[in-house]
């Protein structure tokens, strides 16, 4: 298996040194995108181990600072 194949979840996950639940945290908070999702209703995510890697490799966008009301700034 090469980093460039499609693996399901869990493997993707070894390979990086995380839990499953961790991986799947990551993704729910926009961190990081599979390469897709099997079809039905409880489709299962598969991931490139190529672009995941490049995911997390690239730092995430800053948000925009904003100042808190009633904070001086």
């Amino acid at each position: 298996m090469t980093d460039s194949d499609i693996v399901r979840t869990g493997v993707a996950a070894a390979k990086l040194g995380v839990t499953r639940k961790t991986l799947l945290t990551w993704q729910r908070e926009g961190l990081v995108r599979p390469e897709f999702k099997t079809p039905g209703p409880r489709g299962q995510f598969r991931w490139s181990m190529k672009k995941l890697r490049a995911q997390l490799s690239t730092p995430p966008r800053e948000e925009k600072n904003h100042v808190d009301e009633g904070r001086p700034e």
